[in-house]
């Protein structure tokens, strides 16, 4: 990945790449495609951000790879492999929200009070730079031990935030982020949302053959409930505004 965003690119974006973004995804994902912060302004409101990887400005309106894209319209799943819709030197370097590496993005950030009321939004073309990757698993442990009151345990080495970022601050933010998503879930029902809680399937392959050896279900849990919180609000955000 020797790619640089040009500097005229990054003046006409607002620049987050000071801000502790931290994307939260399966251990497994290559394509990490949405990160999120969050911190407290000097007023005491609290701001949370969305960032969305920038395909458009890699992907032109009437190129072939826009063809291609229309054509695979999303990235397929199968037990042991995926197929992309974009070529893997964008959904998995170029255009993947990797720790220490610039990303151009587009995002949404609004400013809540503490009851997770909306009260402004900034929608707009930024750039970021992720200082922490997690995984669900890591990110429950750290719900589950503010739970019950527990030490928080310490970082695997592979999720171990950088750039002057540290463990406590990535784990107050997670809680921050799971507060307010808790009550944005509240909210959402409280306005008849309905909530489709299909199971999702998993399998167990063999490593020599690649062939299926177990099924389970797909657990999803408190971390999982936060990034898709957050999601559905920037969903419902950009539907609004357009």
């Amino acid at each position: 990945d020797d790619f640089t965003i040009p500097p005229e690119e990054i003046a006409r974006r607002r620049d987050l790449r000071a801000l502790g973004v931290t994307s939260i995804d399966p251990a497994t994902a290559k394509d990490l495609d949405d990160a999120l912060h969050v911190r407290t302004l000097p007023d005491g409101r609290i701001e949370v951000g969305v960032h969305i990887a920038d395909v458009s400005f890699f992907v032109r309106p009437g190129t072939a790879l826009d063809q291609e894209a229309k054509t695979r319209a999303t990235t397929t799943y199968l037990m042991d492999r995926c197929l992309p819709m974009l070529p893997h030197i964008l959904s998995e370097t170029l255009c993947s929200l990797n720790p220490l590496v610039d990303r151009l993005a587009f995002s949404v950030i609004w400013t809540l009070d503490e009851n997770a009321k909306i009260e402004a939004s900034w929608f707009g073309r930024t750039v970021i730079r992720c200082k922490c990757r997690l995984d669900y698993d890591t990110a429950q442990r750290m719900i589950d031990s503010e739970a019950h009151g527990a030490e928080q345990p310490a970082f695997p080495d592979k999720y171990k935030p950088e750039e002057g970022v540290t463990e406590a601050e990535v784990v107050r933010d997670v809680l921050a982020l799971h507060g307010l998503a808790r009550k944005l879930r509240a909210a959402r029902h409280d306005q008849g949302s309905v909530a489709i809680n299909q199971v999702k399937v998993g399998f167990a392959l063999d490593q020599e053959s690649g062939l299926p050896t177990d099924i389970f279900a797909y657990q999803q849990r408190e971390a999982n409930r936060l990034v898709e919180e957050f999601m559905l609000l920037a969903n419902t955000s950009v539907a609004a505004k357009i």
